[in-house]
């Protein structure tokens, strides 16, 4: 129960923080002939903003440790997804297309491949098929 406060600001800080940055990412979009810098002096302070939203968000997770870096980033995929589908429909008035989804879970399915090192048990499972008595050469010296 007393992490459940952490959670939740954790929560909100994250969700406030990807707003900035995905707002400041896509503010730009709807003007036509606008400059380099002109972007750039209208997205940094967007970027500031999240910065310091996700630098208190990450603090406080680890301070705590409400979640690993890797469920870190998996969040931040999760909500990143959200607010891009949320910019596009309302401020970009682009149409929803199932693509969309279907790239998001094969992120989300890399993401967990990643995490669970699936390839690499597959990997070695297989070595150790093709070469069981197979012992991997390591570089410390034995002495008798």
């Amino acid at each position: 129960m007393n992490n459940l406060i952490y959670y939740i600001q954790y929560i909100i800080l994250y969700i406030l923080g990807q707003s900035f940055s995905m707002w400041g990412q896509y503010y730009t979009l709807k003007f036509k002939n606008i400059s380099y810098i002109k972007a750039f002096l209208l997205a940094i302070p967007f970027a500031w903003i999240a910065w310091f939203f996700l630098t208190t968000t990450i603090v406080l997770s680890s301070k705590y440790n409400l979640f690993t870096p890797t469920q870190d980033i998996f969040m931040l995929t999760i909500i990143q997804f959200i607010l891009i589908i949320i910019i596009n429909k309302f401020y970009l008035k682009q149409i929803i297309k199932k693509i969309y989804f279907i790239a998001f879970i094969l992120i989300c399915f890399a993401i967990y491949t990643n995490m669970n090192k699936t390839i690499n048990k597959f990997i070695q499972s297989y070595k150790n098929k093709l070469q069981p008595n197979y012992k991997p050469i390591t570089n410390k010296l034995q002495i008798n």
